[in-house]
């Protein structure tokens, strides 16, 4: 019940958040590139891309586990390759992890695709 709860507050919500113009590297097949930039711990999440509300608000989002849901600042063309790849397994790098009124947000600074294990 508190899962439907959480959830739902989230998706009433997402209209609120929209993704940066500002490019945060250049943007590759698989790979995002950034210059030089140590990320401590709590800015690295492994998880699932994945595609958050409903169209046509629709937001990337990363899924880290059965409950929990981050929300992914990026700029548009990121967006499109990330959501290119919903459901797959990837490293993300944040340059700030933000917590909003819908949830947390990590302003995207790299993203690794994973290769999964079978």
């Amino acid at each position: 019940m508190y899962r439907k709860i959480i959830l739902a507050a989230i998706f009433a919500s997402i209209p609120l958040v929209s993704c940066s113009s500002q490019k945060e590297g250049e943007s590759g097949n698989d790979k995002m590139q950034v210059e030089n930039f140590e990320f401590p711990d709590s800015l690295i999440f492994d998880g699932r891309i994945t595609r958050v509300g409903n169209e046509p608000f629709t937001k990337l989002g990363l899924m880290l586990d059965e409950k929990t849901v981050y929300l992914i600042e990026c700029d548009s063309e990121t967006k499109e390759t990330l959501l290119d790849h919903q459901g797959q397994l990837y490293k993300i790098y944040a340059k700030e992890k933000l917590e909003t009124a819908t949830g947390i947000k990590l302003v995207l600074a790299k993203a690794e695709k994973l290769i999964e294990k079978n």
